[in-house]
């Protein structure tokens, strides 16, 4: 799920049991009813995702503009996504990522490279490389990002570290996110989301915190509801606001 007041992602499942339905789009409104951005989903004959186009309404011209753009691409043991932003009338790329699996068929970690404008092409190495950490359930408890060091010909410079922790069932509780901090060389929060379940309600509700001062301050929630197969359905999005009001909503077709 996506928030596209703020551009935050939560780890959200869009599916808590099996149906043979396929996510098609999500379009989202302002809680007024009015539409203004949607994700359309493009699948290929072997009924894998190959496309996935962002784009925003444009009150003025009455128009949907294309935003964003990931192109999916397969290989045996990995995934590449290509990410293109819609500029100057074309897609121009802004970023590939190279996703590679374990053989318990799950991520194992990760290549990002940037467009080389000069070239034309992508950089020859990557910039930013990502690893997953199982426990012994198969849950991913860690993932931490590096950049290149070019003066030690290593993966030795910290980035960002994702930690997540889990219920008996295996329902995600927490996800903390920690930004190196290279003065005192170690990790620091930057931020969290928390989890909690209502199977009854078939609700999941997602609440969001900013890291400040040693304490958590709450930045938002959102709260996802699930139909009867399933399937994620709706979501609606809250900002820190006084009044608790909502600030959007999402359906998903």
């Amino acid at each position: 799920a996506r928030n596209p007041l703020n551009m935050e992602p939560a780890n959200i499942r869009l599916n808590k049991g099996i149906s043979s339905k396929k996510l098609s789009g999500m379009i989202f409104y302002r809680p007024d009813g009015t539409q203004f951005d949607r994700t359309n989903i493009v699948y290929g004959e072997s009924g894998r995702k190959i496309a996935e186009i962002n784009q925003r309404w444009n009150a003025k011209n009455a128009v949907w503009m294309d935003m964003l753009k990931n192109d999916f691409m397969y290989k045996e043991n990995g995934m590449f996504t290509l990410s293109s932003v819609f500029t100057g009338n074309t897609w121009r790329a802004s970023s590939k990522t190279e996703l590679y699996y374990n053989t318990a068929g799950k991520s194992d970690y990760l290549h990002n490279y940037t467009w080389n404008k000069k070239t034309g092409d992508w950089s020859d190495e990557p910039a930013i490389k990502g690893k997953w950490v199982y426990d012994d359930n198969g849950l991913a408890v860690e993932m931490v990002k590096w950049s290149f060091n070019k003066n030690t010909g290593e993966w030795d410079i910290p980035v960002t570290r994702i930690l997540c922790s889990y219920d008996g069932q295996g329902n995600q509780l927490e996800e903390v996110f920690q930004l190196w901090n290279n003065v005192a060389e170690s990790w620091k929060d930057a931020g969290k989301y928390t989890y909690s379940y209502n199977d009854t309600l078939g609700e999941v509700v997602c609440v969001s915190y900013i890291a400040s001062g040693g304490n958590w301050v709450y930045d938002g929630k959102i709260i996802c509801s699930y139909d009867e197969d399933g399937d994620m359905s709706r979501c609606e999005y809250y900002d820190n606001n006084t009044d608790g009001s909502m600030n959007a909503y999402c359906i998903y077709a």
